[in-house]
């Protein structure tokens, strides 16, 4: 199932300050398009108010990162991220049955680029809904709306309401901007 990957991914719960905090704001920096990213330290604003940031590792080499934020039983995936040399590999696909342990229990939603949108090369935006579909993810077809932008949903396990997921993107927008204005 996995191809070319030797060993089994395994991830460690990021807090403020750790070493691989640099590793990751250069992935995010690099990896998501302007459109889909509010400033790093936004995201470090949310621990401990809903928001946890976990990275993988392939032994004691980083090859990638997810970042989620949680509302009662809802779990949105915010960003999930391998390097690029560690693309294609498997990593993506154990690294989603990791974030599922870490939220056992949860319901977890996602968001991607709408096709046709501009902020990616449509060919990387079919591959990420590829793979979210190969992950067992569906796409309901619900539009939400983040940070001024529609988004397509998806989800894993059972369906989630588009008011459900709406609700849950704003808490997160709620905290990640907050002191902002």
């Amino acid at each position: 199932m996995y191809r070319n990957v030797l060993s089994m991914l395994r991830y460690k719960i990021v807090i403020k300050g750790c070493d691989e905090v640099k590793h990751i704001k250069r992935l995010y920096s690099a990896t998501f398009p302007e459109q889909e990213k509010v400033p790093f330290r936004h995201l470090i604003r949310t621990f401990g108010k809903g928001g946890d940031m976990i990275s993988f590792f392939d032994g004691e080499t980083f090859v990638g990162f997810a970042y989620m934020f949680t509302s009662g039983d809802l779990t949105f995936l915010v960003y999930l991220a391998m390097l690029p040399e560690s693309r294609g590999k498997g990593y993506g696909s154990q690294a989603m049955d990791l974030i599922r342990k870490f939220k056992d229990g949860n319901r977890i939603f996602s968001v991607m680029e709408t096709p046709g949108c501009g902020f990616s090369d449509p060919e990387v935006c079919a591959k990420r809904r590829q793979f979210y579909e190969r992950n067992g993810c569906t796409v309901p077809g619900i539009l939400l709306r983040s940070d001024e932008y529609d988004f397509d949903s998806i989800y894993l396990g059972s369906p989630i309401s588009a008011e459900e997921m709406q609700d849950a993107v704003e808490r997160y927008e709620s905290v990640h901007n907050a002191g902002i204005f």
